[in-house]
């Protein structure tokens, strides 16, 4: 009986220093398995994830009226504010801020003057037109484009892809790419462009100028006059000055004379503000004195090869464009001529310098 007493005390002291080994050389870890989630609770404790996040819908939880569904509608009540504003060169569908639409009217930030005059339409249809205002969006509807399937060669088939629906400006329509079999029965990448639209929002603007894309107070805050002209068309008439006498273009830059193609004319080189295009060419010019030595001969009867080519004219002769000096606003730019002479009867005759631009009409 002592034995077995004995042993029984050497096995208990054993196991209990065994333990007391574990215990006291275990330490806490660290981190967490990395197999391990921890549920979202109801807590207020704030909790981080460093990963996405999938859910269907996203209610609020002051006030389930207000949530957010990223695959369809959404409901919330305050606004939504972003640090990066649209621009013109967003993608279509690209929500668009209150400064993008404030400056389709000329930038303006006095939103009492703009509602004074401003009033904005919807109007639904098939391709409906705006009247007498500023057309800010339309509602593109789909259009689908298939490609065609190769007619020489099995293998090669076009494939088909239709354009959203949604709202953009007119200059912009939704699009698409699709594949189509060439000759070679090869793809070839095609683009399939919205035509046709069932909706259009307009801002039906007071002063109205053609073209429906600026008003007479946004003419004459820019420095320029409004004007009637053919009858009923109003535009407006602006200050310019002309840039440089443009001969030859070749890609060279708008005011380089080039080489190798051309024009007999040397023409005057002026433009409208930002965001304003030219009507026809009216202008008011002044008077611009030219002499042959400043226009470069063409040739006329031999090709650009010839080495009297691409020279100035070799005779002295001069020609005034609007002589009188007349500042009269029309359409069309006053010019002379003047007899220009090389030494191989190559390029010889007339050439053209025109008066000089300084108010040009734009809308």
């Amino acid at each position: 009986m002592a034995k077995q007493k004995t042993l029984i005390f050497s096995l208990s002291a054993t196991l209990f220093l065994a333990l007391s080994f574990i215990v006291y050389s275990w330490n806490e870890p660290t981190n967490v398995p990395s197999s391990y989630n921890p549920p979202i609770n109801t807590s207020s404790t704030a909790q981080t994830k460093t990963g996405e996040i999938g859910a269907s819908l996203f209610r609020d939880a002051d006030n389930s009226n207000y949530y957010i569904n990223p695959s369809g509608n959404s409901m919330i009540s305050g606004k939504i504010i972003t640090s990066n504003p649209t621009i013109a060169g967003d993608v279509p569908n690209t929500v668009a801020t209150k400064g993008y639409v404030d400056s389709l009217f000329g930038g303006g930030d006095d939103e009492e003057e703009i509602s004074e005059t401003i009033s904005l339409v919807y109007r639904a249809g098939k391709n409906p037109n705006y009247e007498e205002g500023v057309e800010i969006l339309r509602h593109w509807t789909q259009k689908t484009c298939v490609g065609a399937n190769s007619k020489r060669w099995s293998g090669c088939t076009g494939t088909a892809c239709s354009t959203p629906a949604s709202w953009t400006d007119s200059q912009n329509p939704p699009t698409c790419v699709y594949k189509t079999c060439n000759y070679n029965s090869n793809h070839e990448n095609r683009t399939c462009t919205a035509n046709e639209w069932d909706a259009v929002i307009y801002a039906k603007v007071e002063d109205v100028l053609y073209g429906q894309k600026h008003t007479e107070p946004q003419c004459v805050a820019l420095g320029g006059t409004v004007v009637t002209v053919e009858g009923d068309v109003k535009i407006c008439k602006f200050p310019v000055t002309t840039q440089c006498f443009k001969q030859r273009g070749c890609g060279e830059g708008i005011c380089s004379l080039g080489s190798g193609c051309g024009s007999y004319t040397r023409e005057a080189v002026y433009e409208c503000p930002g965001g304003w295009t030219k009507y026809k060419k009216f202008v008011t010019t002044k008077r611009k004195t030219w002499s042959s030595k400043e226009f470069i001969h063409m040739c006329r009867d031999c090709s650009d090869s010839r080495p009297d080519c691409d020279n100035v004219c070799y005779n002295t002769a001069t020609c005034v464009a609007n002589p009188t000096d007349k500042r009269v606003f029309k359409n069309g730019i006053d010019s002379c001529s003047v007899y220009c002479d090389s030494a191989w009867s190559c390029g010889e005759g007339n050439y053209y310098g025109q008066a000089e631009v300084i108010e040009a009409g734009c809308y």
